[in-house]
């Protein structure tokens, strides 16, 4: 194939601002045969596809839910293992609860506290909170 095959793109600015703009302001980029355009456009479709793949295996570890075995908290491993760094606790002082719903998002976490049983609503401030609430603290006491 002899023909040249010819891309037209926008310059920077000149679409967002008006797409009214007359045709001369476009740029045009042309290859020489359509066979650079071709490979082109692979290398592109490639780094697409490599990206997905890459993010797609990069979250399957953030659907799983682990639960500090020290004080009760449950999150995702990476998560767990910033908040165990951060408070001492050894970072393998975990075990498997199960996997994240799909509506986690939707969802207010909840952790159950070890000295009294209450179900807390809420992240990691909230279940402090109520460690030193006097509920808790009485339970704490009693055992």
């Amino acid at each position: 194939m002899g023909l040249d095959k010819t891309l037209s793109m926008c310059s920077p600015g000149l679409a967002a601002s008006d797409p009214r703009q007359p045709r001369e302001h476009y740029q045009q980029v042309s290859t020489s045969s359509g066979k650079d355009l071709e490979q082109a456009l692979w290398v592109v479709a490639t780094a697409i596809w490599m990206t997905a793949t890459f993010n797609t295996q990069n979250l399957r570890g953030q659907s799983l839910l682990f639960r500090c075995l020290v004080t009760g908290f449950i999150t995702t491993a990476p998560a767990l293992t910033r908040y165990q760094q951060g408070r001492g606790i050894d970072p393998s002082r975990r075990e498997l609860v199960g996997e994240r719903s799909p509506h986690w998002h939707k969802q207010t976490p909840v952790t159950i506290c070890e000295h009294c049983g209450m179900a807390v609503k809420g992240n990691q401030w909230t279940f402090r909170q109520h460690q030193q609430s006097k509920r808790c603290r009485r339970a704490q006491q009693g055992a």
